[in-house]
């Protein structure tokens, strides 16, 4: 799974590509980000509609505080918000990993997490709720602040996972040693921070260092539950590649679960599970050497369309979306990479859409959308406007990197639409 903590040591320069595809020129946006001596921790989930939200922190704090900007990109528009973090005596290098999460909220809000340090393994949870605010008359940006905190023990001092906006509340949901023992553990809060729900054991865990992807699967409501996706770390028996079991679940608000499927996914593939809860349907799909499996179900957790797509050798599939139901099926982005270097260099791209029937009836491709520097990574996701069209957002990063002691932090957002036209029908 990518990490969410972008921090690059050199300095990078970018420019705009040019991307083609048979059929038509395809709209691209591209937002190129520098920050020096800085680290960017990124909402992944923010940029289904070609905005970003993220928190720039300072590297190297001093003393207990930990200075922050809080950020929202949308529409060529950026608003951003000043925070300081009280990050505790002993922690040096400052707040950032899994014990960190930024996520959007309807409205141009926004949510960032953390735990405080009190004392030795002691912990505090603390939450800033940002209000954003689009002064178009000076044309500048201003914001509204709240702060909560709760004592809830050194047992709670764990991994945040998700961050969800149920509009009536959100949900917090992280892993736990503690009193949550072998389950998440999830609580929520209302819009001014209050704890309307303390923590409490809730989905049952299978252990694993991966981080699991939990997506809310109706974020209007808390009814329908969430999709869990686990990567338990364990291989398939007698096999020599790395394939693991992902499990698939649907869990419900009371913690109860539906299973779906195991999933086995791995080598060579770069990038985890990819998913689609779009248009009232659940997909997901693995990919081990070059098959690749997609799988769609229903709420009720009924398998609807089972897939197998054969991929050229480097290839991989790197998002997915659910199409409408009088199309039925997917968009499935496949990227193909120099050699097995995908985190290196991504060298094309192509869409396919596999109808209801299982078969692919339309393709476009667009070249050599790449991060432009060496081990960069980048998460992606597929997503629709409301006028219909489709798009893919790139966010590409650079881990740490030590070049002549510079410290140059940089990421960049390119959203790529199309609609369907622009296929080739097969």
């Amino acid at each position: 799974m990518f990490v969410k903590i972008a921090s690059t040591l050199i300095i990078a320069s970018l420019y705009f590509t040019l991307i083609t595809t048979t059929q038509a020129k395809l709209t691209t946006h591209l937002s190129p980000h520098y920050f020096p001596n800085d680290s960017v921790i990124y909402d992944s989930d923010s940029f289904d509609n070609a905005s970003l939200a993220y928190a720039v922190c300072e590297k190297y704090p001093q003393g207990e505080d930990q200075k922050c900007r809080l950020v929202l990109d949308e529409n060529s528009t950026s608003l951003s918000c000043d925070l300081v973090l009280k990050t505790g005596q002993t922690i040096k290098d400052g707040i950032f990993g899994p014990r960190l999460e930024v996520a959007l909220l309807r409205g141009r809000r926004a949510m960032i997490v953390w735990w405080e340090e009190v004392s030795f393994f002691e912990y505090r949870m603390r939450i800033d709720i940002v209000s954003f605010h689009n002064n178009k008359n000076n044309n500048s940006s201003s914001c509204r602040l709240i702060k909560a905190k709760f004592d809830l023990g050194s047992e709670y001092a764990s991994d945040i996972v998700k961050i969800v906006d149920h509009s009536s509340h959100y949900d917090l949901i992280f892993k736990n040693a503690g009193d949550c023992r072998d389950r998440f553990c999830k609580m929520s809060v209302d819009a001014s921070g209050r704890l309307i729900e303390r923590p409490r054991p809730w989905a049952r865990l299978y252990g694993t260092e991966t981080k699991p992807m939990i997506v809310s699967i109706a974020p209007e409501t808390s009814r329908l539950g969430y999709l869990l996706i686990e990567g338990t770390g364990r291989s398939e028996p007698q096999t020599i590649q790395v394939r693991e079991r992902w499990p698939a679940s649907i869990v419900r608000a009371d913690g109860t679960k539906i299973h779906l499927k195991n999933f086995t996914h791995g080598f060579p593939s770069f990038y985890d599970p990819v998913y689609s809860t779009a248009h009232g349907k659940i997909g997901i799909c693995t990919q081990v050497n070059t098959t690749c499996t997609c799988s769609q179900f229903d709420h009720s957790g009924r398998t609807e369309l089972e897939v197998k797509v054969t991929l050229e050798m480097v290839t991989f599939a790197t998002a997915m979306h659910n199409l409408a139901a009088g199309t039925g099926g997917f968009l499935l982005l496949i990227t193909d990479c120099y050699l097995t270097a995908c985190v290196t260099r991504m060298q094309r791209h192509s869409v396919w859409m596999i109808g209801n029937s299982g078969l692919k009836i339309g393709e476009l491709s667009f070249d050599k959308l790449d991060c432009e520097f060496v081990e960069n990574l980048a998460d992606v996701r597929l997503w629709e406007t409301t006028e219909g069209e489709y798009c893919a957002s790139f966010v590409c990063y650079k881990r740490d990197y030590l070049v002549l002691g510079d410290d140059i932090g940089h990421f960049n957002l390119t959203t790529v639409c199309f609609d369907d036209d622009d296929f080739l029908k097969i």
